[in-house]
């Protein structure tokens, strides 16, 4: 077996040469790869774009640990220079064993065992770098946790000035505490302090309200998480986060229940306008085996026509609508089958003017609407219950 550090072979290396003791050539062995400390800086500074988004990075850990609510807020004795940033959440927690062996380890394939959180959640924070992004926010980092069913409390204090190019990761010691503490709450508590918090202002705040907003689910049965923010600075963006005005104004609104025997029954709405629907998706003896289920699909026309009335009535660029139901639907997909241990994702596809006029599903049902149901769409979203 070969040492760390390279030795001589009396056989023939790969190349082809001898390297036996009569035939001094090129020496072979192994080595390992070592990461310089300053990289999880690096990830917080390359692949977070900006301090917004690493926000949004810790909140989505928060949902991924089944949390109900997460706190948000922005503390200090100036509130337009906050000095303080506590991201708190109700989740399951974390003992010390779950914090040492994942949550300290970068790129950490814990989730990646499971799609799922233990209450169904399809996890958001896949890779396992989200925590770093609080490198960005703060000079340190204090954790504080948790797990639901336990006394103790963890604690792990994080100072990124000591991740630098002098050293390399597995040389940063870490300092951590476990105590006894009935009088904690379950979940996580973040707390990210130093100088790069003076740079959060006016634009910031409204970027992360904003990202923020698209993670709450705009159907109104699914209630199990919920964003409070608190920015001294910024009252008028303070208090729970709502779903972006636009995606609660749709102009159709199909809704309807698909019964066991292929029958789909319900309404769509065209501009507050409803009309009932009923239709057979099978064929003489046939029946789906999707159903039954509920349905809910929202839909906004794409051309420029169809959202000018939405641009007039939001103060709201037409670019800037098509940005924000792109955008809110990549974020809901998952959030919105997952936000229920029974429900699943219902995610319809956008259509061009050549595309085929059917609704295509994650895995649910791809049937064909009847003609004159089916509207071409520059967004949906859309949200499946199995079962009805």
């Amino acid at each position: 077996m070969m040492s760390d550090t390279q030795q001589q072979k009396g056989t023939d290396s790969v190349f082809g040469a001898d390297t036996s003791a009569a035939n001094r050539g090129p020496r072979v062995g192994s080595t390992r790869m070592r990461v310089r400390a300053r990289l999880i800086n690096l990830i917080g500074e390359e692949l977070i774009s900006d301090e917004p988004v690493a926000v949004v990075e810790l909140v989505k850990n928060s949902y991924d640990v089944d949390a109900k609510k997460v706190e948000v807020r922005f503390e200090g004795s100036d509130p337009t220079h906050p000095s303080r940033l506590v991201v708190q959440d109700d989740g399951i927690g974390m003992d010390i064993s779950t914090v040492l062996d994942a949550w300290l380890e970068p790129g950490t394939i814990a989730k990646r065992r499971e799609s799922h959180s233990p209450a169904g959640r399809l996890y958001q924070g896949a890779k396992g770098i989200g925590r770093f992004a609080a490198a960005r926010l703060g000079d340190s980092l204090l954790l504080e946790t948790r797990r639901r069913g336990q006394d103790d409390v963890v604690y792990v204090l994080l100072n990124w000035g000591s991740f630098d190019e002098t050293r390399y990761l597995d040389e940063i010691d870490i300092d951590y505490e476990v105590q006894r503490g009935l009088s904690a709450p379950f979940g996580t508590k973040l707390t990210i302090e130093g100088r790069r918090m003076h740079e959060w202002n006016e634009e910031n705040f409204e970027r992360l309200h904003q990202r923020l907003s698209r993670l709450i689910s705009p159907f109104s049965d699914i209630s199990d998480f919920e964003v409070d923010l608190q920015i001294p600075a910024a009252p008028h963006l303070s208090g729970p986060v709502e779903p972006p005005q636009l995606v609660l104004k749709p102009r159709y609104l199909l809704t309807g229940r698909l019964n066991a025997d292929g029958v789909f029954a319900g309404e769509i709405a065209i501009d507050g306008k409803t009309t009932a629907i009923s239709h057979s998706l099978g064929r003489g003896e046939e029946r789906p085996v999707c159903g039954p289920f509920q349905v809910e699909v929202r839909g906004w026309d794409r051309d420029r026509e169809g959202l000018a009335p939405i641009a007039s009535r939001e103060n709201m660029a037409i670019s800037q609508i098509r940005k924000t139901l792109e955008r809110s639907n990549r974020a809901l997909a998952p959030l919105v089958c997952a936000s229920a241990t029974q429900c699943r994702a219902f995610q319809a596809k956008s259509y061009s003017e050549d595309e085929s006029d059917s609704l295509a599903s994650e895995g649910v049902v791809s049937q064909r609407f009847p003609a004159g149901y089916v509207f071409r769409v520059c967004a949906t979203l859309a949200r499946c219950v199995p079962g009805g």
